[in-house]
């Protein structure tokens, strides 16, 4: 869906949480996410929504190699909240659409100032679908290469990030100008 990897800092000493607000396509959204530091690695919980609508929760596990570049690899399972808004089945659109897998990679620097500017593509592929028809939701065993998404995002001192990210449906029939754009802007802080 929406997916916020790197939503926090690359490399954590403390837990740290993060919540972000903006849009997603037309939709107003709201992420929130926890990430706790283990060795070398991290873990992370995140909670998508799209004007209430659309919902996605995951768990992710994160690696970093070298001082430049992450990758995150990320269980999430989405849900709709309606069938339809103003005759648009939104079973076609990238976003809550059962259960999912995302495999993403950042690479980040640091400006003279102090600011962090990341740069993230990865993709992801759906393993179930829910579907609704007449009222009742089926899910189904369906894999498929679900979509692709690339990112930047600057965090400035004192925890104030901004994230521009574009998801490109692959698999999904609606399209908005070829792309799903994201704009969020956001607080982090440390535990």
């Amino acid at each position: 869906m929406m997916a916020a990897p790197f939503i926090l800092c690359a490399s954590l000493s403390a837990a740290e949480v993060a919540v972000g607000g903006g849009v997603f396509g037309l939709l107003p959204a709201v992420t929130l996410r926890a990430e706790a530091p283990v060795g070398d690695a991290a873990i992370a919980v995140r909670y998508d929504t799209a004007a209430g609508l659309v919902h996605d929760v995951g768990l992710a596990g994160r690696v970093t190699w070298g001082d430049a570049i992450d990758v995150e690899l990320e269980l999430a399972h989405g849900f709709l909240g309606l069938e339809e808004i103003a005759g648009i089945q939104l079973d076609d659109i990238p976003l809550g659409q059962g259960l999912t897998t995302a495999l993403s990679g950042l690479w980040r620097t640091t400006t003279d100032g102090g600011h962090r500017v990341r740069l993230g593509a990865g993709l992801t592929a759906r393993w179930t679908t829910i579907r609704t028809d007449l009222g009742v939701q089926e899910r189904a065993f369906d894999p498929s290469l679900h979509h692709a998404h690339g990112e930047v995002r600057v965090d400035w001192q004192g925890g104030i990030f901004l994230r521009f990210r574009a998801v490109v449906p692959i698999e999904a029939e609606l399209k908005v100008i070829g792309f799903w754009p994201q704009a969020l802007v956001g607080y982090s802080w440390a535990l």
